[in-house]
């Protein structure tokens, strides 16, 4: 929940834009109507996600809140591209040793080629033909991992609601 930035109280939804205790108006991104997105992220960059907001991260890890919309899509971007960054790398690898022990086979299906019988020889060309043009690359470049938060990107008619009371505003739980 949002916390007052004078002094680290609470700020339950309609008491914006003062705290409870009478402080001056805080900032309207301190006052927010949902319970903000939670990630852990290490120095080198690698991110968990918990299955709670209210988790302690574990040893080498820091608590990131996303506050607003624009950390939000800001975090989904960057996470995406890094995503389809790792899985790019992965597919430029696969190319690599497709590459490498194809050109063994097609080597070999080259120098065979003309004492085949005739019939074989238009599967065999077919084969060099489709190995000299084929490319993973390409597929590599279409992927799109689609990072998302659910609840901020997709109608939430289709599941049910969530009535955990550490999750519940002090005045629904009365």
């Amino acid at each position: 929940m949002a916390t007052c930035s004078s002094c680290g109280k609470r700020i339950e939804i309609g008491w914006w834009p003062f705290c409870a205790d009478g402080h001056e108006p805080t900032s309207s991104r301190d006052a927010v109507g949902m319970i903000p997105p939670v990630i852990f992220r290490n120095k080198k960059g690698e991110i968990l996600f918990p299955g709670r907001g209210d988790k302690k991260p574990p040893a080498g890890y820091e608590r990131v809140e996303l506050r607003t919309m624009a950390e939000i899509r800001r975090f989904e971007k960057e996470f995406g591209n890094e995503e389809k960054r790792k899985h790019q790398d992965k597919q430029q690898l696969e190319e690599i040793r497709e590459v490498y022990y194809s050109r063994r086979r097609i080597s070999n299906l080259r120098t065979t080629l003309q004492n085949l019988p005739p019939n074989l020889r238009p599967y065999a060309e077919r084969a060099i033909q489709r190995a000299d043009s084929r490319s993973i690359s390409v597929a590599a470049r279409k992927y799109d991992p689609k990072v998302c938060f659910e609840a901020f990107s997709y109608d939430a008619s289709n599941r049910e609601r969530c009535d955990d009371r550490r999750d519940m505003l002090e005045r629904c739980r009365r």
